[in-house]
């Protein structure tokens, strides 16, 4: 009965997701840790770890200089609440996860040290923000 119900609510998302554009404007109800991750996912790529061209590519950018201008413009979006567009939300999840989990090209060592985030509770925001962040694939299929 649960899983039928996770299921089910998963379907969900996943339609509402497909029926919004890239350009559609979304506002969340986003909780303090989430807005933290969402923003520190974006804004640490130019702190504790270094994008590369290649890599602010694979997030939806059009290259290093726009993921950094357009990544601060996005963390500070999301820190005043302001709603995004599918294709923001979309490239600042992806650059959030990446940056959280990867040891190759994240931070994933230095994420607990420098946030004070145990990897459970961690984990556990980022689910929530999976669950709540539309996403668009053509946002970063490029």
């Amino acid at each position: 009965m649960i899983r039928a119900a996770v299921s089910r609510l998963l379907r969900m998302e996943e339609q509402m997701s497909d029926s919004l554009t890239p350009r559609e404007e979304v506002s969340l109800d986003l909780t303090r840790d989430e807005v933290h991750m969402l923003v520190y996912g974006l804004k640490d790529w130019s702190g504790p770890t270094d994008c590369t061209e290649s890599l602010s590519r694979a997030f939806g950018f059009d290259g290093l200089d726009d993921f950094l201008a357009a990544g601060d413009r996005i963390a500070n979006a999301i820190s005043r609440r302001e709603p995004l567009t599918v294709r923001d939300w979309t490239r600042a999840l992806l650059a959030t996860e990446v940056g959280w989990v990867s040891r190759v090209v994240g931070y994933s060592d230095e994420w607990d040290s420098i946030h004070a985030w145990t990897d459970e509770k961690s984990l556990q925001v980022l689910r929530s923000l999976q669950r709540k962040v539309p996403y668009d694939r053509s946002s970063v299929d490029r």
